[in-house]
């Protein structure tokens, strides 16, 4: 009887120049498409290969620096269209902690942003997972003993990690600079979602070839715990003279929603308070969530980021 291999441990990720380190753990899978040949008389009789693609997916560490929350957020609505594998091959690194393998996926690109968390006590940078896809080598030559990944040994030597970044702080926002709107402290921290929608390109020959970038939204949410039910209304603009009409456009109110602590300055641009909850129960706090929505702006026919984070001094 063969003895069990016992090959566990973390890794990280390297691409395209920045070191992620992860929460929980990251998850790898290969995901084969398949199409069915059926018979009208026998039902299904075999099953074909159509595609494959592969997918890593973690939640990030949450280290406060430069080059990470630019990395996990690359795509702007000025690159709809474009691949999200950019015009060459970038590869997507594995590399174990323990048993220093280093497993070097061919073609990476990052597919789902994390959604960000801005806390004091609730969590460090990210409140959800960051997927990363790769597909094959855009020689396109699957025989080749390469055309997927690589593996080497070695031991782990990235050095990149500072514990010293991975840390909480005091955020408040502001949208505007009329009071209460101007200092809004939140109960359970803030949340944004930046968010892509990608298209597949298809070959018949090869399955998922590339993918591209339909649409890149944002949108910002907290439950707030200085404001009252009345200033919430008015900030949404549910009722009188200045009431939300339909056929407005999100964020014609010419603010942004600009949350800041001593460590990161995250901003929603031209952003505009869409709807809320209420809770009306012992123990809780009357506000519920207040939902923020983006709207795309533009310089000399460009389109602009809907999210801008600036890391004090």
């Amino acid at each position: 009887m063969s003895i069990p291999l016992r090959i566990h441990g973390p890794a990280i990720v390297l691409f395209n120049g920045v070191s992620y380190y992860f929460k929980t753990g990251l998850r790898g899978s290969v995901k084969r498409g398949r199409a069915k040949i059926d018979v009208d008389a026998f039902g299904q009789i075999a099953e074909i290969a159509k595609d494959t693609v592969v997918e890593f997916t973690g939640t990030p560490a949450g280290a406060i620096r430069a080059a990470d929350v630019a990395g996990q957020m690359p795509f702007t609505p000025a690159m709809v269209g474009r691949s999200i594998f950019g015009n060459m091959d970038i590869p997507l690194v594995i590399q174990t902690v323990n048993d220093g393998a280093t497993i070097t996926w061919s073609r990476g690109a990052i597919k789902k942003y994390a959604p960000i968390l801005l806390s004091a006590t609730r969590g460090t940078l990210y409140k959800g997972e960051m997927t990363f896809a790769c597909l094959m080598a855009s020689t396109f030559t699957p025989t080749s003993a390469s055309a997927w990944k690589s593996i080497t040994t070695g031991a782990f030597s990235d050095a990149s990690f500072d514990s010293s970044t991975v840390r909480m702080a005091q955020y408040a926002a502001a949208w505007g600079s009329a009071a209460p709107y101007n200092a809004m402290i939140a109960e359970e921290g803030f949340t944004l979602h930046p968010s892509i929608s990608i298209e597949d390109i298809m070959v018949d020959n090869f399955g998922v070839v590339d993918m591209v970038i339909k649409s890149v939204t944002g949108t910002a949410s907290f439950k707030p715990s200085n404001l009252t039910e009345a200033q919430i209304d008015a900030l949404i603009d549910l009722q009188g003279s200045s009431a939300w009409l339909a056929g407005r456009a999100i964020g014609d109110g010419g603010n942004d929603l600009v949350i800041s602590s001593s460590l990161l300055v995250a901003t929603l641009k031209m952003a505009g308070a869409v709807d809320y909850e209420l809770m009306y129960a012992t123990g809780k706090l009357r506000a519920g969530e207040v939902a923020f929505a983006a709207a795309t702006t533009f310089t000399g026919g460009t389109p602009n980021p809907l999210f801008t984070f600036t890391i004090p001094g």
